[in-house]
């Protein structure tokens, strides 16, 4: 197995408990990310408080379970006793705090193997969201039922994704020495770059 993607496999099947303000989290799977992503919360903001209590409304539930569930009149109100304890208990301040925490969460269970190459290339995806994309994937060239890939952990969803490709011969999953490289030839690069234009602004410069 490629350097990098050890670990990632560790993170995939190995359960570690989160905790965010107060609420255990179930693993953050395919089903929890596409419910952020339909409820604009894919990416919170450093002060979105609110944001915040939506997410984890969602993820301290089975995957999916949010979006079929709560009354939205019952929930507002939920959220707002919900919202209004933990402030109680944590304070503003303390609940910003835990914004990260929760990243955290999501980056644990969600990290993307690196590759080189595009697993899309070839097929019409113009418009899908990539979560659609993964989702349908898995169904149609992996044999999983929805429901079953919408409870995958994420990590695992896309480590399964990207294995695929690289059977097909769409990619080619990197290694982290690959990845030093690739970074290292960049920023020469970039440096390089830099010194060029240097040199051509001091002989303008000299010759106005």
């Amino acid at each position: 197995m490629p350097e990098g993607l050890a670990e990632l496999y560790a993170r995939a099947h190995v359960p570690v408990a989160f905790e965010v303000a107060g609420t255990a989290l179930e693993p953050f799977t395919l089903g929890h990310a596409i419910s952020l992503e339909v409820l604009g919360q894919a990416d919170l903001a450093d002060d979105d408080l609110a944001g915040l209590l939506l997410a984890l409304e969602v993820c301290r539930r089975p995957p999916g379970a949010f979006l079929r569930g709560t009354p939205r009149l019952a929930f507002r109100l939920g959220l707002r006793v919900r919202a209004f304890w933990l402030g109680v208990r944590y304070g503003p301040l303390r609940l910003l705090r835990e914004i990260p925490k929760f990243r955290a969460y999501c980056r644990h269970w969600g990290q993307m193997p690196s590759f080189r190459n595009d697993p899309a290339q070839g097929e019409s995806t113009a418009g899908a969201p990539f979560l659609e994309h993964l989702l349908v994937c898995l169904m149609a060239r992996l044999g999983y039922s929805e429901s079953a890939a919408l409870a995958l952990p994420l990590g695992t969803a896309l480590l399964r994704y990207t294995i695929h490709w690289e059977t097909e011969g769409r990619l080619e999953l990197a290694t982290d020495a690959q990845d030093e490289l690739a970074a290292a030839l960049t920023a020469d690069a970039a440096q390089r770059h830099a010194e060029i234009l240097a040199a051509a602004n001091a002989r303008l410069a000299a010759s106005a």
